[in-house]
């Protein structure tokens, strides 16, 4: 006999207070409120020490939506 799945209530299931981008900088700077700029962001993904510049590569990489220093 299958088994039956239960239905979890609000309470025990785990819900993040901010949606998810799918960049975890960018859900942690949300969940902070830190504001969404490119230095912000790139201080903190690179721990404190970003790059003088960016390859095209970690350019593209950038999430979209970071605003202008």
């Amino acid at each position: 006999m299958p088994r039956r799945r239960r239905k979890q209530s609000s309470e025990t299931r785990a819900e993040s207070p901010v949606p998810s981008s799918g960049d975890a900088v960018v859900d942690w700077m949300k969940a902070h409120n830190i504001p969404l700029t490119r230095s912000n962001y790139l201080n903190l993904a690179f721990w404190g020490d970003p790059p003088d510049e960016l390859d095209g590569e970690q350019k593209a990489d950038l999430p979209r939506g970071l605003l202008p220093d």
